[in-house]
């Protein structure tokens, strides 16, 4: 068999196109934002079928919103690409950018629990 012969009975190996490491990240990335806006709207479905209300009060007015699915989604969509964009900024102006982005959600898990701990401290929240 001659070398033409067997280049012609071999199957042609064509280079397939690779997704570069940034489109990858940021598909990734984007799965893991979804992914997060998916499971709020998890635990709202469960805790709104065992009876849980989600009420949003204002402490100026005497009425509460009823929140609704809809709005959690839209909660939790912005604020899963809001720490995508911050990630992306610390990722292209810190000097030590994992370092800076476990700093940043620690300040923010802490800021969350204070908000609950100091309404929890007025007596006008706590229930009789």
């Amino acid at each position: 068999m001659t070398t033409t012969a067997i280049l012609e009975t071999t199957p042609s190996t064509r280079s397939i196109p690779s997704v570069s490491p940034q489109r990858q990240s940021r598909r990734q990335r984007l799965a893991i934002a979804g992914a997060a806006t998916l499971l709020a709207s998890a635990v709202y479905s469960v805790a709104s079928a065992a009876g849980v209300q989600f009420l949003l009060t204002d402490p100026g007015k005497t009425g509460s919103m009823h929140l609704i699915l809809a709005q959690i989604v839209q909660i939790a969509a912005a604020f899963a690409l809001l720490g995508w964009g911050s990630l992306a900024l610390l990722e292209r102006y810190a000097s030590r950018p994992a370092a800076s982005w476990r700093t940043l959600a620690l300040a923010l898990i802490h800021l969350s629990v204070a908000g609950v701990l100091i309404s929890a401290l007025r007596p006008a929240t706590r229930r009789a």
